[in-house]
């Protein structure tokens, strides 16, 4: 008889494990996401890039332009400027069409427009002295104020 009780108590005590541990598994299933998809990261705005970088040669000087959508500007307050780089790359140098560019900061400017365009930009210039008989090439990225910004469209000219 004591047998039969504790055969009795012991398949009780196994009966409320296994519903303590179904019980688990369920409400380890109804708190899930549900999502069986692999996740994915929420959309960031892409930042402004500079894309209409252009260049004129004045005598022994090189005049930098380029522009950036007000818009950009009011919607990116932590624009702070932007860095202007430089590659001189020698004549003898100059077969070498793929080779990468070597560029050095050769300066920075604060964000001050320049100018209004009539079709909602902001234009900025930048000069340079040059020397003649030398090819450069040159970019402008803008400045956050934690970082940098995406590289501008490349222009290269030949003195």
């Amino acid at each position: 008889m004591l047998k039969t009780a504790l055969f009795t108590f012991c398949g009780r005590i196994e009966r409320v494990w296994r519903h303590i541990c179904l019980l688990f598994l369920l409400l380890l299933i109804l708190t899930s996401c549900g999502r069986k998809a692999p996740p994915i990261l929420p959309k960031m705005a892409s930042l402004p890039q500079i894309r209409d970088l252009s260049v004129q040669i004045q005598k022994n000087k090189v005049k930098l332009k380029w522009s950036l959508p007000v818009k950009s500007i009011t919607e990116y307050p932590e624009i702070k400027g932007f860095y202007v780089y430089q590659a001189v790359i020698p004549k003898k140098e100059q077969a070498c069409e793929k080779c990468p560019r070597k560029f050095e900061r050769i300066g920075e400017i604060v964000l001050v427009p320049y100018m209004d365009l009539p079709d909602g930009r902001r234009q900025w210039q930048y000069k340079i002295p040059v020397d003649s008989e030398r090819k450069y090439a040159f970019k402008v990225n803008i400045l956050f104020s934690k970082d940098l910004g995406p590289n501008s469209n490349i222009v290269e000219i030949e003195t």
